[in-house]
């Protein structure tokens, strides 16, 4: 069968099979460490189509809604959305995700959930637009909805001191 006449639905599936291979394979080796090397998966392709990225980009709250606009346009996910908790705790809320299929897989495979590419941009352009590091902490799965909190720190100054 020719490429073009595979069907969206059989193209995703094959996305997300490579997607939950690879993730697998990186939770074998790494264990819940691998959560601290999968944070940059997936940004770049949306923050440069987006045009999300630099000074220019705008404030947090602009660049998540733009952010969310864009992955449902792309039919990624239905809803992305993010609530500032305390000022170094964010709450990521994700719902209607074309990767879903593979935190189903992993937790039919005994893995907690612990990669999620929409977290990954909301995580990226708290980096640019805050200014701050930034940690996923855990991601649950509730219902259609994918829960990650995130969490914020201030980058040291150059001379270490964290400011």
């Amino acid at each position: 069968m020719a490429l073009e006449t595979r069907s969206t639905e059989e193209l995703k599936g094959y996305a997300n099979q490579v997607i939950f291979d690879v993730v697998k394979a990186f939770w074998d080796e790494r264990g819940l460490g691998a959560r601290f090397r999968l944070y940059n998966v997936g940004k770049d392709y949306f923050l440069d189509k987006f045009g999300l990225r630099g000074e220019g980009c705008g404030d947090f709250e602009t660049v998540v809604t733009e952010l969310s606009r864009g992955l449902k346009a792309e039919g990624i996910a239905e809803k992305l959305s993010v609530e500032r908790r305390e000022e170094n705790v964010l709450t990521v809320k994700v719902s209607g995700c074309i990767h879903r299929p593979v935190e189903e897989k992993l937790a039919a495979a005994g893995v907690a959930p612990f990669f999620c590419p929409c977290t990954n941009l909301v995580m990226a352009l708290a980096q640019e637009a805050l200014g701050m590091a930034t940690e996923q902490a855990c991601i649950e799965v509730r219902g259609d909805e994918c829960i990650a909190t995130v969490v914020l720190f201030k980058r040291p100054e150059p001379d270490g001191v964290v400011g």
